[in-house]
């Protein structure tokens, strides 16, 4: 069998990001969700998990955030109109990350940026961020424990580091 590298996943989700957003959600909400009733969408479900996250993480104002896998931003952009915050989101595709940086608004200009980057090579000072998020991207990650140091390494002493979906 084939070892994929992290190359092989970054071509991958670069050349398959318009199929993506062809059945699913055209705005780019590529996670997954928290289904809280029988008949609810992936997209309402989305935004159920990213409410649940944003508490959980007692993310406010005076966070800065960084979100490790943000695909095409839309999970970004619903932290910061709902918090505030700044918030940096860093993502293997240069494709999804072009997506996102069109949907930064003169408003949101300095509360939020897109950065093509890996998570096991973070371009980040240490101790930058008050919280690390990450929906349904770790268990994409090849070296999982190298994502996981940078991940400490980037994150302020007593920060919060909020997975979903690892």
């Amino acid at each position: 069998m084939k070892q994929f590298t992290e190359k092989d996943t970054e071509s991958f989700y670069n050349k398959e990001d318009k199929l993506y957003l062809s059945f699913w959600d055209s705005k780019g909400s590529l996670h997954w969700g928290l289904f809280q009733e029988n008949n609810e969408n992936i997209v309402s479900a989305s935004h159920n998990l990213t409410k649940y996250m944003i508490k959980k993480s007692n993310i406010s104002t005076n966070s800065n955030v960084l979100d490790i896998g943000c695909g095409n931003g839309e999970v970004d952009l619903e932290i910061v109109k709902s918090t505030g915050c700044k918030l940096t989101g860093i993502d293997l595709s240069g494709v999804r990350i072009e997506n996102a940086r069109k949907k930064i608004t003169n408003s949101l200009k300095g509360k939020l940026e897109f950065i093509h980057g890996s998570a096991t090579n973070l371009p980040f000072n240490d101790n930058q961020f008050t919280h690390v998020i990450s929906q349904a991207t770790i268990y994409h990650i090849h070296d999982k424990q190298k994502a996981i140091s940078e991940i400490h390494r980037v994150l302020k002493t007593g920060g919060v580091f909020t997975p979903s979906m690892t």
